[in-house]
């Protein structure tokens, strides 16, 4: 396997990697569980650190590897594609499918990050709504500037004397 398909890859295995804690923490948000949510928190930052550099590796392949008429020290390719594109008949197709898989695993760990912004957004609006139906006005923020809880003066639900 040449060297360029191998970054290929590795950058197609981190991504499909990232989608997978992406859906177990959507799980985990879905069951309302925040230990299984930190937990996937502190495991996307570390993943997401190794893509970063993966990319700045897959980077400097570029900038250090001259393509076609190219002499040697000259500017390389720009993208992976134009990289692939310059290989060898021989090595290309093995290189066109792992940058194919590449760019499916990206665009499927990107659609994983949507959906768990879309579930966010969902829970937070129903927080929202459960706050402003409990205390009897909007809550709008939960917290004060200080950090503080927002806490509203009677009227609502909660405070109510019956």
């Amino acid at each position: 396997m040449q060297p360029l398909e191998r970054t290929l890859k590795d950058g197609a295995a981190l991504h499909r990697e990232l989608e997978a804690l992406l859906v177990d923490e959507r799980g985990a948000l879905a069951r309302h569980e925040v230990a299984g949510v930190e937990a996937a928190n502190a495991r996307r930052g570390a993943l997401v650190q190794a893509i970063a550099d993966w990319e700045r590796e897959a980077a400097g392949r570029l900038d250090s590897k001259p393509s076609g008429p190219h002499p040697p020290g000259a500017e390389g390719p720009a993208t992976l594609r134009a990289a692939v594109a310059a290989l060898p008949e021989p090595e290309r197709p093995a290189a066109e499918a792992a940058l194919k898989a590449l760019a499916a695993s990206a665009v499927a760990a990107r659609h994983a990050a949507a959906v768990n912004h879309i579930v966010l957004e969902r829970n937070l609006d129903i927080v929202t709504r459960t706050l402003d139906l409990l205390t009897g006005r909007p809550s709008g923020t939960t917290y004060g500037p200080q950090g503080g809880v927002s806490r509203a003066p009677g009227g609502g639900l909660v405070g109510r004397k019956e």
